[in-house]
């Protein structure tokens, strides 16, 4: 969802709203889409074993690459794009 749909949703549920804080922004998402698809490829065996993509799936998935990307989403915030939000409301 949208930060706009919480705050029509929840606004017409008769609350205030808080905080609509993103939880992490594009490269959080892109280091998350990035483990879900090595990991389908794995599940599903896309590649054959002798395949030079498996090499490039494990090197995605490797601790370096999940840091600089982390890095760069607390360096580079590009909000149009998050895992989600966190959205705090009040009860009126």
């Amino acid at each position: 969802f949208t930060p706009h749909f919480y705050r029509k949703f929840f606004t017409e549920a008769g609350c205030d709203i808080v905080s609509i804080e993103p939880n992490g922004r594009f490269f959080r998402l892109l280091l998350q889409e990035n483990n879900r698809a090595v990991h389908l490829a794995g599940k599903y065996r896309v590649f054959p074993r002798w395949h030079p993509a498996r090499w490039f799936f494990r090197m995605l998935r490797t601790e370096v690459v999940a840091r600089w990307l982390v890095m760069l989403d607390d360096t580079v915030p590009v909000s149009e794009f998050t895992v989600g939000y966190h959205v705090e409301v009040v009860r009126k």
